[in-house]
């Protein structure tokens, strides 16, 4: 069945005996908020959610429509033999002001990815420079945005690091595991946003590195997956790419039934 604008506009309106009438299995959220008891109110659900959820309830509405109605958003993509394609409007990634004073190193500006909060440490087309673990310098051209998302805490009690890609639409996140190239040890994690399929975003990591070996594996997920990741401090100091499902329900307040079309690419 076509839903149009007007349909989901129309389906909006509900009177109190037709809601009442509603199981409680057909809301998304606790309280018998945003009806979901069929399509049309499910995509109406989703565009409310969006204009006036918080970011963990538009989580929470996406993972109950997904759930109930998993060709909603599906759109009939298959996926690739190796790497997943995700549609997107293209929208221009825009950096703005420094927003947040370091003295060393100091913020080159502030990105808003689709609500997560990022400072900009280096700029595309500057350069990052250290020292490694012998002593040697290095530096490398930075060909996306790169920083730290706000409010995040990785597994080395930084903060976590983000490469930011030119598409400002794009709902998928990558997140890269990174090792140290000598002892193929574990190292910490790399998120990418802003590109439109994995295998764009997994070409642009490497490309970050003047020598190979960093890249160890990646998971996908959506980004309001890893939004509530974000937003639940109870994954200070945690992997990111070691997101379990019984983690995801939890944050999203639905144990026992987080849609595979939210945890199938990152277990």
């Amino acid at each position: 069945m076509r839903v149009d604008g007007a349909m989901v506009k129309q389906a909006a309106v509900l009177n109190a005996a037709a809601r009442e009438k509603i199981p409680d299995g057909g809301f998304a959220l606790p309280g018998r908020r945003y009806p979901i008891h069929d399509v049309v109110h499910a995509r109406a659900a989703l565009s409310m959610a969006a204009k006036h959820g918080t970011t963990v309830e538009r989580a929470r509405v996406r993972a109950a429509v997904h759930r109930r109605y998993p060709e909603i958003g599906a759109g009939g993509k298959k996926k690739h033999a190796e790497y997943i394609r995700v549609p997107s409007a293209p929208a221009k990634v825009e950096l703005q002001p420094v927003r947040k004073k370091r003295k060393k190193f100091p913020f080159q500006g502030y990105i808003d990815f689709q609500g997560l909060k990022i400072h900009v440490e280096n700029k595309a087309g500057s350069y990052r420079r250290g020292v490694d673990k012998d002593g040697k310098p290095w530096k490398v051209l930075c060909h996306y945005h790169y920083g730290e998302i706000e409010g995040t805490k990785g597994v080395d009690s930084d903060p976590v690091d983000v490469y930011v890609g030119p598409d400002a639409n794009s709902p998928l996140v990558v997140v890269v595991r990174q090792q140290e190239p000598t002892t193929r040890k574990y190292d910490e994690d790399k998120i990418m946003v802003g590109f439109s399929s994995e295998e764009e975003a997994i070409r642009a990591y490497k490309r970050q590195y003047n020598r190979p070996g960093f890249y160890m594996d990646h998971r996908s997920m959506p980004i309001g997956r890893f939004l509530a990741w974000c937003v639940d401090k109870t994954n200070y100091k945690t992997k990111v790419a070691g997101l379990s499902v019984a983690l995801v329900a939890s944050t999203l307040g639905e144990r026992s039934s987080v849609p595979s079309v939210f945890w199938r690419y990152a277990t």
